[in-house]
């Protein structure tokens, strides 16, 4: 009944684990937090070869996974190698990330998602993050000029799903390189050549062969049904 486990990962790097069901059911497994001075004692379990602390306290309803913080990532990759001894290659794992600013470790059988606002945003540490990202699942952008990488081969446009907001389609190259297959693209106003030069190119068969499904909403413009 499993369809997925999630990492989903706050600023500070402490990832709550949440198992997801296929019929939109979901649970708290646990949470992985840095130590803290605290008079609870912890329960040291053997896992994957390393030995981790578990607390049980009222922080948290659920237990709590404690790292020291030069050992985040050995600990999350126990963890993680523990559950693939037990459910193998039969459960996806994703590691929702919060914003661009942390990296999302590169662990077997798991996927990136992210949604994030491109205002004010870096394009250098933009193009740093998606180079160094495992692939993605979902990217989720409210997109405030052309800030997507640069590279067509970036991982940014090889994510499975994408759905973009921007009041302008000042952000073509979504529609030149994305490689996945489904697309949301919401538009304040629109420059309808771009969307459909995109459409055309798809039903043709010269370019996005993996594409599955295709949404374009437009708020502000009306759509020109017999102008192209």
């Amino acid at each position: 009944m499993i369809d997925y486990i999630e990492y989903e990962c706050d600023s500070q790097q402490e990832p709550f684990v949440q198992v997801f069901y296929k019929h939109d059911l979901y649970e708290e497994l646990m949470v992985i937090a840095k130590n803290k001075d605290t008079h609870n004692e912890y329960i040291q379990l053997n896992v994957s070869g390393k030995m981790i602390d578990i607390q049980i306290s009222d922080e948290y309803i659920k237990p709590i996974v404690r790292f020291q913080i030069d050992e985040n990532e050995a600990v999350i990759s126990s963890m993680h190698n523990s559950f693939l001894e037990f459910f193998g290659n039969s459960v996806e794992f994703r590691w929702k990330a919060c914003g661009y600013n942390n990296c999302i470790p590169h662990l077997q059988n798991l996927k990136g998602c992210i949604k994030f606002s491109s205002h004010g945003a870096n394009k250098e540490t933009l193009e740093n993050f998606f180079s160094s990202a495992p692939a993605f699942k979902w990217i989720d952008v409210s997109a405030d000029g052309k800030t997507e990488p640069s590279d067509p081969e970036s991982k940014f446009y090889q994510a499975e799903s994408i759905q973009t907001l921007q009041l302008r389609n000042n952000s073509p190259d979504i529609l030149s390189h994305f490689q996945g297959k489904q697309v949301v693209f919401k538009f304040g106003h629109c420059n309808f050549l771009d969307v459909i030069s995109f459409v055309n190119r798809w039903k043709s068969g010269e370019a996005y062969h993996k594409l599955e499904y295709l949404m374009i909403e437009v708020f502000w413009d009306v759509f020109p049904q017999n102008e192209y």
